[in-house]
């Protein structure tokens, strides 16, 4: 379990309230109302922990680029997490302790080029969560990965999934 301060504690819990409220007032499924509420959550996902999760994973090219020109990706889009979250709590509603549990992992980062981000959210347009999570996306991208241990980011190494494994050069520091 990942310990969250004060006012990520009190994010989390705005956003269960968020998905409740949109799960249970739009069960006819409107989709200009649910896209309003997907984008409020979203952001929220985003204002819990901007740069997300550090897995400590960097791509190849990421090492080889001036730090400016590389940012942290959230490897399941948050848009894409704010859907799941939705559609997860309209079939099987889940607890406000789940979300706590489970939010790091779905705001799991990777640090790379913005290019490589660029062409991340591109790909990532059309993709479901299942195949976030199978990091299709950065094999369609042909990202490869390495294990960068660092001092100045704090790292969440157990959030490290096998598909993003199969990702990591053999040569990869760890």
């Amino acid at each position: 379990m990942i310990n969250y301060t004060d006012k990520q504690y009190d994010m989390v819990e705005a956003l269960f309230d968020m998905v409740k409220t949109v799960s249970l007032k739009n069960k006819s499924s409107d989709s200009r109302y649910e896209y309003a509420w997907k984008r409020q959550i979203s952001n929220l996902i985003f204002d819990i922990k901007g740069n997300g999760y550090s897995t400590g994973l960097v791509s190849k090219s990421a090492l080889k680029t001036n730090k400016p020109y590389c940012v942290s990706d959230h490897v399941y889009s948050r848009g894409t997490v704010a859907e799941y979250l939705i559609s997860k709590f309209k079939n099987k509603p889940f607890t406000l302790e789940w979300l706590q549990n489970n939010f790091p992992k779905l705001a799991t980062t990777i640090f790379v080029t913005q290019k490589e981000n660029g062409r991340l959210s591109f790909i990532t347009r059309n993709m479901t969560l299942t195949q976030l999570m199978k990091m299709e996306h950065y094999i369609e991208a042909g990202i490869k990965l390495i294990h960068v241990p660092s001092k100045r980011v704090k790292k969440f190494p157990q959030l490290v999934t096998e598909q993003m494994e199969t990702l990591v050069d053999s040569h990869s520091i760890k």
